[in-house]
């Protein structure tokens, strides 16, 4: 004699709210790693350039394994600007280190 979610629908309802409490925790975890990142690298272009490339391989992979339909346009959507913005980050590295004068 439990409860059959198909005779109260607020059941169903409370389901759905726990389930996007979790999938809303794990989307700020993964925002927040981003920025975190993003400051790193402001601060220190090698590292956080470097912790850029590889959380834009930890989010293409995830979106990747999420995307239903659009697997490439997921991926696109959510590693490419971390692919690009952390390399951009390791070519300034780079070219700071290679004109400046060593002392």
């Amino acid at each position: 004699m439990g409860l059959d979610p198909a005779g109260y629908p607020g059941l169903r309802r409370i389901d759905r709210i726990g389930q996007r409490g979790w999938e809303m925790a794990f989307l700020l975890a993964m925002v927040s790693v981003s920025l975190i990142t993003v400051l790193i690298a402001w601060r220190n272009e090698s590292l956080g350039g470097e912790l850029m490339l590889i959380w834009s391989l930890v989010l293409t992979a995830i979106a990747y394994g999420t995307s239903c339909q659009h697997p490439v346009f997921s991926i696109l959507v959510s590693g490419a600007p971390f692919v690009v913005a952390g390399f951009l980050f390791l070519v300034s590295w780079w070219a700071q280190e290679t004109t400046l004068p060593q002392t």
